[in-house]
């Protein structure tokens, strides 16, 4: 099964390493662990990808340019 990667729009394996699920869940205010009732949800994504929104960036594709 391919699924594509929803920050940089390429494909990807779901079972390869480096590869990010999105998930719902619950977690109470001000905490970033201890999730509860995790369900998945649609997503997927590339590590490299996850790395570069976390920095606030966006990957950007290459374009060729003549100037």
């Amino acid at each position: 099964m391919k699924v594509i990667c929803e920050f940089c729009g390429e494909p990807l394996s779901p079972r390869a390493q480096g590869v990010y699920k999105q998930v719902l869940c619950w977690l109470e205010p001000g905490k970033s662990s201890g999730a509860r009732l995790i369900t998945d949800a649609a997503g997927w994504a590339h590590n490299v990808c996850i790395q570069i929104a976390m920095r606030g960036g966006k990957k950007m594709e290459q374009e060729e340019t003549l100037f």
